[in-house]
């Protein structure tokens, strides 16, 4: 829900994307990558749960990446080649838009770490 909020607020305006807001966003190379924060949530909370293991959380960082990717890769492809008709071939535009997938997948990996450390010092209530 927080994402499809977070979507409605930048598209009415408010600068809350990378470029600034406005229904003009939907037109950017990379709005596809927002749109994929929705089932990316989803994906991620369906695998989590509550209180995960490492390796579940590890897991739903994995599935969390591949919709966001998948959709974010997509909306790419379809942005390079019909609002900017781009010259690109299938290819490269892949390439291009899986290009920050390492770093992406070092920090979830990390926040996963990260939380289950929190998870276990903190006092449960």
């Amino acid at each position: 829900m927080s994402q499809i909020v977070y979507l409605l607020v930048g598209l009415v305006g408010f600068p809350v994307f990378a470029k600034g807001g406005g229904p003009q966003y939907v037109l950017e190379p990379s709005f596809g990558y927002l749109v994929g924060f929705v089932p990316g949530a989803l994906g991620v909370g369906v695998v989590a749960g509550h209180s995960p293991s490492f390796l579940r959380a590890c897991l739903a960082v994995g599935v969390g990446l591949l919709i966001v990717y998948a959709v974010g890769v997509a909306g790419l492809f379809l942005n390079l080649r019909y609002v900017l008709a781009s010259e690109l071939d299938a290819v490269s535009i892949f390439h291009l838009g899986l290009a920050p997938l390492p770093k992406d997948l070092v920090v979830g990996l990390g926040a996963a770490w990260a939380g289950r450390r929190l998870g276990t010092a903190l006092p449960r209530r």
